[in-house]
C-alpha cells in the first residue's frame, strides 16, 4: 500500500505541469510548505496518511527564485516567479487561500501548508460490556484499517470498500473492489450472508468459513471475524488469523534483532519481550491489526 502512494506521489515529481486559469493575487510565498493533502484519479491522501506511513512531501520556494519539489528522497529543481511555479519550463499557478497554496500538478490537486502533517493516531472507546445480540444490529461501513499502529482508509490502503448489515445473528456481507492503479475505477462487487454468534466476552463473531472470494486483499481464506462495540458508537472488526500472524512475525523479528545484537556485542541491546512501546515487539495493541466501522444512519 505505501508503493502504491508513493508511485502516485512519484508520478507528480517528473511529469510536465499543465496551466490553471484561476489564480490568487501575488503574494511573498517564499519558505518551505508541506503537502497537506493531495487528489487525483478519485484518490484523496490527506498528509497525517503519509506521515503515517514514514512519507513527506514538499515544496521549497527559495527567495532568489529557485524551487525544489521533494518526496523523501527524490527532488526536482525548478523555478518560481510571482504566483507561477515553473517545471521542465512548464508553467503552474499556485493559488494563496486562508494561508494555503492550491496548485493542481498533472491532474492532482495539491494543497500546501506551513506546517508539517503529524502522523495519523487512533484511540479507541472502552468496549461496550455485556452487549446484546440486537445491539449489534444496522449496517456497519468499514472506513479505517489499522496495522502496525498505522492507521489507513481502507480505500486507499487495499483498494476496496466493504460493509456488514447484521440483523440478529445474522451477517450480510457487501464488498467492492476497485483498481489497483486507479480507486474510481469499480471493478467487481461481491455478496455474501454468513452467521455471526454472540461469544460470552461480547464480541460477535461473524463466520467465513475460509472463503476465499472475500477481503483478498487483506487475508484471503480467513475463518472469520470478531466484532467489538465501542462506547463512542464505533464498532472494530479483528481477524484473529491475522493477529496470530503478526504476533508470530514480530516476535521473530524481535528475536532477530536480539540475535544481531548479540553478535554486535552491544551492550544496550533489548532484551526479550522488551522494546514493546514502540510497536515492535510482538504483543499489546500497537500489534494488533484490525478494522474500525462506523454506523450508517
Amino acid at each position: 500500500m505505501k508503493k502504491r502512494i508513493a508511485l502516485l506521489l512519484a508520478s507528480l515529481m517528473i511529469a510536465s505541469l499543465i496551466s490553471v486559469p484561476v489564480m490568487a493575487a501575488e503574494a511573498d510565498l517564499a519558505g518551505t510548505w508541506y503537502a497537506q493533502s493531495m487528489e487525483m484519479d478519485g484518490t484523496a491522501v490527506d498528509g497525517s496518511t503519509m506521515a503515517s506511513m514514514g512519507m513527506s512531501f514538499t515544496l521549497t520556494l527559495n527567495e532568489d527564485g529557485t524551487a525544489v519539489l521533494s518526496m523523501n528522497d527524490q527532488e526536482k529543481e525548478c523555478t518560481w516567479e510571482g504566483s507561477t511555479l515553473i517545471v521542465n519550463e512548464e508553467p503552474a499557478q499556485m493559488e494563496l487561500v486562508d494561508g494555503t497554496i492550491k496548485i493542481d500538478i498533472n491532474g492532482a490537486a495539491l494543497v500546501f501548508g506551513k506546517e508539517a502533517p503529524s502522523a495519523a493516531s487512533v484511540s479507541l472507546a472502552p468496549a461496550v460490556q455485556n452487549p446484546e445480540l440486537s445491539d449489534f444490529n444496522g449496517t456497519w461501513n468499514a472506513v479505517t484499517y489499522c496495522a502496525f499502529g498505522i492507521p489507513l482508509p481502507i480505500k486507499i490502503s487495499m483498494a476496496m470498500e466493504f460493509c456488514f448489515r447484521i440483523e440478529d445473528g445474522t451477517a450480510a456481507f457487501t464488498e467492492m473492489d476497485y483498481d489497483l492503479n486507479n480507486n474510481s475505477e469499480l471493478t467487481g462487487t461481491i455478496e455474501k450472508e454468513f452467521t455471526a454468534t454472540l461469544n460470552d466476552d461480547g464480541t460477535l463473531f461473524v463466520e467465513f468459513n475460509g472463503d476465499e472470494e472475500i477481503l483478498t486483499n487483506i487475508y484471503p481464506g480467513a475463518s472469520g471475524m470478531r466484532l467489538t462495540l465501542h462506547e463512542d458508537g464505533a464498532m472494530t472488526g479483528e481477524i484473529p488469523d491475522f493477529t496470530e500472524t503478526l504476533e508470530m512475525l514480530a516476535a521473530m523479528s524481535q528475536a532477530q534483532e536480539n540475535t544481531d545484537a548479540e553478535a554486535a556485542d552491544a551492550p544496550d541491546a533489548p532484551a526479550d519481550g522488551e522494546g514493546a512501546s514502540d510497536g515492535s515487539s510482538s504483543g499489546g495493541e500497537a500489534m494488533s491489526a484490525y478494522i474500525i466501522f462506523e454506523k450508517a444512519e
